[in-house]
């Protein structure tokens, strides 16, 4: 979907340089091209696509002090802790399509491991318990899950939220280790609760990621264990055409208007940015 904006946007429109560490001084210029609103991975890869087309009268407006967006860490001792994004998910396989993640991840020297996802040991508040059964029960519901939603397809059938499909599908959870397990399985994954998501779309997600013969990338995933931090790729790939001047950190917005002449920008410090297009990257 990104790209297509981005078409549509650059349509209208006939050497690396180190980015700042604090905020920059108050804007006062003239209108830009477009301000870009958020500094994760959709921001800057949106600045780069506008530079490599030859548009660099672009602001990224990033409320923090750096770049990243959810790649984000805290140093604990001398160790990095992620607490955004935490795996590459999906990597290629053989010569088909390469998660972007991933092409950004071996550019920039991402240093990765794997997972033993057969063992895993399982907690409640007494201690060390034993629900493996429940989270195979999950495991085999959030399958079916995956499974329904193309038969759904298939048949026409209009989209419900992922919580009535698991219903659909006779799944239902009864105490708290099937929510702890469903949990594992589906909010911890998508980043949101079943009720929150499309049945349809998940699966898209699903497979676009993980299953190679519909598309995807491949069911390998890579956890990053870089004590420069997961968001160091996206900052070293930023560093190779982003300039000081195509940022304004730690502003927060506070509003965006629309009027013929293009968008307005209301900062939290009082200040007003305008350009031609505002692209929204954060939610």
């Amino acid at each position: 979907m990104l790209s297509v904006l981005l078409t549509s946007f650059l349509a209208s429109f006939a050497t690396a340089s180190p980015l700042p560490t604090s905020a920059s001084p108050r804007w006062t210029s003239d209108t830009y091209d477009a301000l870009i609103l958020g500094g994760g991975v959709a921001g800057v890869i949106a600045a780069q696509q506008l530079h490599e087309a030859g548009i660099d009268n672009f602001l990224i407006v990033e409320a923090r002090d750096e770049l990243g967006g959810r790649m984000h860490s805290y140093k604990v001792e001398n160790y990095t802790v992620e607490v955004g994004c935490n795996w590459v998910q999906g990597t290629q396989t053989g010569n088909g399509p390469i998660n972007p993640i991933y092409s950004l991840a071996l550019k920039h020297k991402l240093v990765t491991t794997t997972n033993n996802w057969e063992d895993i040991q399982f907690y409640d508040e007494n201690g060390h318990a034993d629900f493996g059964d429940a989270f195979t029960r999950a495991e085999n519901a959030y399958d079916a899950l995956i499974t329904g939603a193309g038969e759904r397809i298939d048949n026409r059938k209009v989209d419900l939220n992922a919580r009535a499909g698991y219903s659909v599908m006779g799944y239902r959870e009864g105490n708290k280790y099937d929510w702890a397990s469903e949990y594992f399985h589906f909010d911890w994954e998508w980043a949101q609760s079943p009720e929150q998501s499309s049945w349809i779309a998940t699966s898209f997600n699903n497979n676009f990621t993980f299953d190679a013969s519909r598309g995807g990338f491949s069911d390998e995933n890579l956890l990053s264990v870089d004590q420069k931090g997961f968001k160091h790729i996206l900052q070293d790939e930023a560093a190779t055409f982003l300039k000081a001047s195509n940022l304004l950190m730690s502003s927060t917005v506070t509003d965006v208007t629309y009027d013929d002449a293009g968008c307005a920008v209301q900062l939290e410090s009082g200040d007003v940015l305008k350009a031609k297009y505002c692209l929204v990257t954060f939610s």
